[in-house]
C-alpha cells in the first residue's frame, strides 16, 4: 500500500480527498492475473448515482492497469472520504 492511500484511508479521507479541486477516491480492484487487492486513488466526479472516473494513463497508450483489473472483475470498492461502497461499475 502506498503512504498516499495510507493516509487517506487514517485520515478518512481529510489528507488527500481533493486534489486541484477534484474530489479524489480510492479504487480498490481485484487484479486479474494475480488476485490481489490493488488500491490505487483517481479524481473523481460526483454524479447522483454515483461517481465517473476516467481511466486515461496520461493519453498513453496502453490503459491503466486498474482499468485492465475492473474489466476482469467488475466488483470494486470505492472509498470515497470516510465512506467505503462495494459497487459493480458501468462501463
Amino acid at each position: 500500500m502506498s503512504i498516499y492511500v495510507g493516509l487517506y484511508r487514517r485520515s478518512k479521507g481529510k489528507f488527500g480527498g481533493e486534489m486541484r479541486g477534484f474530489k479524489v477516491l480510492l479504487l480498490t480492484t481485484t487484479g486479474r492475473k494475480s488476485g490481489r487487492q490493488h488500491t490505487v486513488p483517481l479524481g473523481a466526479f460526483a454524479r447522483p448515482d454515483g461517481w465517473v472516473v476516467v481511466a486515461s494513463n496520461a493519453g498513453q497508450t496502453p490503459s491503466p492497469g486498474w482499468y485492465y483489473n475492473l474489466m476482469s472483475q467488475p466488483q470494486v470498492t470505492a472509498q470515497v472520504l470516510d465512506k467505503v461502497v462495494p459497487s459493480a461499475p458501468r462501463c
